[in-house]
């Protein structure tokens, strides 16, 4: 299961306000649990679970259920009223895939701007995802450390530490760690997508 990652007490807080956030707005899009199971390809019971706050979707079902229903996982996972701020070191909001070796912390304050910024690590041989992805809009990634290669479409790119770079993100693509150092990015998404 995937960790967001808090404290343990917090962490319950937080699951199920992603459950009342996914819950309230396929209410509001008027689906059935069926059909939206149907359209994030996983099982009625497991979304039963993750909107009653019993169970952390997976990273990729997170995705999954956030695109069936035409929004972005931070923006599920955003906390209500929050306000544009400043974010500390280490206190950005954080999703993590299942096995722990894609880590994804938002660093933007709020999901209501242009644009996110957001700072990722892969641990070697892992991919970002499954399969290449596609969204709108611009991005931009600043590498920091290890090396990459960016699988975009048809073509790869190798990248390394200190290298940038802006991409056409309606392209399906996703990011593989090579060599044995962890990758570290930022990343800047317009608009915010994730």
């Amino acid at each position: 299961m995937t960790e967001i990652e808090t404290d343990h007490g917090f962490r319950d807080i937080q699951r199920r306000q992603l459950g009342a956030a996914i819950r309230r707005r396929r209410h509001a899009l008027d689906l059935t649990l069926a059909r939206l199971s149907a359209t994030a390809g996983i099982s009625v019971s497991m979304l039963s679970q993750v909107e009653r706050g019993l169970l952390d979707p997976s990273l990729e079902s997170l995705r999954n259920i956030a695109e069936a229903l035409g929004t972005v996982p931070f923006r599920l996972l955003a906390e209500e009223g929050s306000v544009l701020g400043i974010v500390r070191r280490g206190a950005g909001r954080k999703i993590v895939d299942d096995d722990g070796a894609f880590t994804f912390e938002l660093l933007s304050p709020s999901m209501d701007g242009a644009f996110e910024i957001a700072v990722w690590e892969l641990e070697p041989g892992h991919s970002s995802t499954s399969r290449p992805r596609a969204h709108a809009g611009e991005e931009a990634n600043l590498f920091i450390q290890g090396r990459a290669r960016l699988q975009i479409g048809d073509e790869t790119v190798d990248l390394e530490a200190g290298d940038c770079i802006t991409f056409d993100p309606t392209i399906p693509h996703r990011v593989t760690a090579m060599g044995d150092q962890t990758v570290v990015c930022v990343d800047v998404i317009c608009p915010p997508v994730f």
